[in-house]
């Protein structure tokens, strides 16, 4: 007769147990993982930030390229992450252009390291602002064709930019 009991229990730690696995294959496999990235730069689904910042990770860390976990998630186009950390009221919507913990040392905002077209269409929505220009005057539309994300590119001509400026 099965052991129900037992059977119960590792479905109750399954969870832990992949999140403690992914967490380790992530730190021997990743080169640069050491560079000051936290599990919180690192996590892929909403699940595991939500478990992470209720343990008490820090949100404002910074990697060495000055990434926190939230620029981090933008720039790896990981929308439900980015998502989960807006509507957690870790950043400030109205203000995010402006907030620290969305710009990097350089200016650069969210909005010019988002990874994929996703990302991009959810930080407009928010109201982040598509003519913002770092402190070397890159706008996110000059910073995506210098990195080659073709279809950033295209959506950010598709929207409210100023076209005159750049084309």
């Amino acid at each position: 007769m099965p052991n129900f009991a037992a059977t119960k229990t590792f479905d109750i730690l399954e969870p832990a147990l992949e999140l403690f696995v992914s967490l380790f294959t992530t730190a021997i496999t990743t080169p640069g993982y050491l560079r000051g990235w936290t599990a919180l730069h690192v996590a892929v689904n909403v699940e595991v930030v939500d478990y992470l910042l209720s343990i008490g990770l820090n949100i404002e860390d910074r990697d060495e390229n000055g990434y926190t976990p939230f620029l981090d998630a933008c720039l790896d186009g990981r929308l439900p992450v980015v998502e989960r950390l807006i509507q957690s009221n870790y950043y400030c919507t109205d203000k995010c252009s402006s907030n620290i913990v969305c710009r990097l040392q350089l200016g650069k905002t969210a909005l010019h390291v988002a990874g994929n077209v996703e990302v991009v269409d959810y930080l407009l929505s928010i109201g982040l602002n598509i003519e913002d220009h770092d402190k070397n005057g890159s706008t996110p539309f000059l910073g995506a064709c210098r990195v080659g994300r073709l279809p950033v590119v295209e959506r950010l001509i598709q929207s409210k930019m100023d076209q005159q400026r750049y084309i």
